[in-house]
């Protein structure tokens, strides 16, 4: 949870490789690919939250 806190605070920036897939819709690579898309956008509206509206108090 604390790696998660850092990342949304941009105290610290993940640095993935990027992956290039096969164009067919229906490999699990695409699926997989399409759920961790999907995934980000639901992480980045909850930090985005989480940092408007629950900052700790210093």
């Amino acid at each position: 949870m604390d790696t998660i806190s850092k990342v949304c605070k941009k105290e610290i920036v993940p640095n993935p490789n990027l992956v290039t897939y096969p164009e067919d819709d229906k490999s699990p690579d695409v699926i997989v690919s399409a759920i961790m898309r999907r995934a980000e956008k639901i992480c980045a509206k909850v930090c985005t939250f989480e940092n408007e509206n629950h900052t700790r108090k210093r």
